[in-house]
């Protein structure tokens, strides 16, 4: 089973459309309770304290998973207005989520990042191997979470992928 989180964004809205059409069996999260496709998404609010999270059924939602594939963010401009939250849904729930990954046996967790870790302005040749300088917010919790993500996943058994988009 695949679980997107945070999928009912437009790229979460697309990935669940191919997964489906592609025959997967597929789990989607989003705050809002709009069909995604053909899948009714599963409730997680991401700006929940832990124990809440805990206490409002996250376990069923990581049961049986075997690749987490991590959308959820605030968008740019939401970020800057409101970089707690912004911290809050990147970071801390990025971290949540890996945590429930291994602990229900996933193998796969890949979250989605930004260029933007890279600074503002993107010019010439940047590869993987270029310096982050993320000046914006939403660029900043995007490189923290990556940061917090590789380290948990590096001690663990779950293969990690950040891709930045």
């Amino acid at each position: 089973m695949i679980l997107l989180v945070g999928g009912s964004g437009y790229l979460g809205s697309r990935l669940t459309k191919y997964f489906v059409d592609s025959g997967e069996d597929v789990r989607v999260t989003s705050t809002s309770s709009d069909q995604v496709y053909s899948v009714t998404p599963e409730h997680l609010d991401l700006s929940l304290p832990k124990d809440e999270l805990l206490s409002h059924g996250s376990e069923e939602i990581f049961a049986g998973v075997r690749t987490v594939i991590f959308l959820a963010s605030l968008n740019a401009s939401q970020s800057e207005y409101n970089p707690e939250l912004a911290r809050k849904i990147k970071v801390e729930g990025s971290l949540f989520c890996l945590q429930e990954s291994m602990k229900n046996g996933a193998e796969h967790f890949i979250n989605l990042s930004t260029c933007h870790v890279y600074g503002d302005k993107l010019t010439g040749l940047v590869t993987e191997e270029t310096e982050i300088k993320p000046k914006s917010h939403y660029a900043k919790s995007h490189a923290e979470a990556e940061k917090a993500l590789k380290i948990i996943a590096d001690k663990s058994n779950i293969s990690l992928n950040s891709i930045r988009l």
